[in-house]
């Protein structure tokens, strides 16, 4: 998994005002990721992805 390529992808994803589930399927993957230990995206590079990542760590996480 490329987590760049993931953050990129929510991030068009989210500018091009989409919606659909696989948008939350791509968080999961990089949450996945990163608790494997993977290296982390370039968050400066994609902020509005970044944020929606961060908010659904947030949701996952109130979930469980």
């Amino acid at each position: 998994m490329d987590p760049n390529e993931t953050l990129k992808k929510i991030d068009q994803f989210l500018k091009e005002r989409q919606s659909g589930d696989e948008v939350d399927l791509w968080c999961r993957d990089l949450i996945k990721w990163l608790n494997r230990e993977g290296f982390e995206p370039n968050w400066e590079k994609y902020p509005l992805g970044t944020s929606y990542f961060k908010c659904r760590v947030i949701a996952e996480t109130k979930r469980l």
